[in-house]
């Protein structure tokens, strides 16, 4: 068998086993008449999206300041399976995103600086105003055509960079505010870098109107506990059942944390289109 063979038995056996630890002790908490629905492939995301969190698995095109004056991810995330009940409710599902970072060059080109790739595996327990979430995740990125065209890198940046890592996220909402707290836990690298992170964050929805704001704070240990801020404030539409689209500005400062640009400083300011999932 390979290592990546033997990475994703072990992803499956941990996300089985989870699974069942939850629906256990559930079942020992609920009444004797309450029954668990099985649902596949179900209509509603347990798993609130993020908004300023620049590594969630959400469509946008981003204008703005700074190293990539333009950035499009290309994202979605469906829900496999879910167990529900009156009270409680598991959920897994699998994301994936495509970040795409761009350079802009005379006549209106837009070589390909950089493409990172982002695959999630989130198991999600909702109950009353709580959720949590405990993600298995792979990242890897990749240098393009754009660092060496336009931004004058010469020979191209050709070591690996491979992540894979679980990020634990619990979320408190109340009215239409939503405070959340989490931590990553790299136990895969390339190149090597300590292992923990730290996330917390609050969104606002509905403060007047569609009217929307967030900010989400994340330090990490690879880059000495620096922390990187993100705050948006826009509008937000409901576009169906499983979809809403958001409309904004978007400030942040810190060291980035996308793929080969990870740890390099870079604050700025820009316009954004997104779409949950």
């Amino acid at each position: 068998m390979s290592s990546g063979d033997s990475g994703l038995v072990v992803l499956l056996r941990t996300c089985g086993r989870c699974l069942l630890g939850l629906v256990v002790l559930g079942a020992l908490g609920m009444p004797a008449q309450a029954q668990v629905r099985i649902e596949l492939l179900p209509d509603d995301s347990l798993r609130p999206s993020i908004w300023a969190d620049g590594r969630e698995a959400m469509t946008r095109v981003s204008v703005r300041s700074g190293h990539s004056p333009l950035e499009v991810t290309l994202a979605e995330r469906v829900e496999l399976v879910a167990l529900k009940t009156d009270a409680w409710a598991v959920s897994l599902a699998m994301g994936g995103s495509g970040d795409l970072a761009f350079q802009p060059e005379g006549g209106m080109r837009f070589p390909l600086s950089s493409f990172d790739g982002h695959v999630s595996f989130p198991l999600t327990l909702r109950y009353s105003n709580w959720t949590h979430s405990l993600a298995w995740s792979h990242v890897s990125a990749h240098f393009a055509d754009g660092i060496r065209d336009v931004l004058g890198y010469g020979q191209l940046n050709t070591e690996p960079y491979s992540r894979e890592f679980l990020r634990w996220l619990s979320s408190w909402r109340v009215e239409k505010v939503r405070v959340y707290w989490g931590a990553r836990l790299l136990f895969h690298s390339i190149p090597d870098a300590p292992p923990w992170g730290l996330q917390l964050g609050v969104q606002a929805d509905e403060l007047i109107g569609p009217v929307f704001a967030a900010v989400d704070v994340q330090s990490n240990e690879e880059h000495q506990w620096t922390p990187r801020i993100r705050t948006q404030l826009g509008v937000r539409f409901d576009h169906s059942a499983k979809q809403a689209v958001q409309l904004g500005v978007e400030l942040a400062q810190g060291p980035d944390e996308k793929g080969k640009w990870d740890g390099r400083d870079d604050p700025y300011l820009g316009v954004f289109l997104a779409i949950e999932p």
